[in-house]
């Protein structure tokens, strides 16, 4: 079943991932799978977006919503 906005929020968390560190968040389908993600080794950034992040990329029935991204505290 598509789930509209929460696939745009999951891309979104994506693009702006790859906007701060030039890379990709998911390097394998079995990270994709287990949700594993990290900052590139060296890179440090703020621990707001690092929540916003991990509020993101998490399933879909409990991933933020638009709503909830608009209040976070980075953004």
């Amino acid at each position: 079943k598509y789930k509209g906005s929460a696939v745009d929020i999951w891309a979104m968390g994506v693009v702006l991932y790859i906007m701060v560190s030039s890379y990709v968040p998911f390097p394998s389908p079995d990270r994709i799978r287990s949700l594993r993600w990290d900052w590139p080794p060296g890179m440090v950034v703020s621990e707001s977006l690092t929540k916003l992040l991990l509020s993101i990329f998490k399933p879909s029935s409990t991933r933020a919503t638009m709503d909830m991204l608009l209040i976070n505290e980075w953004g």
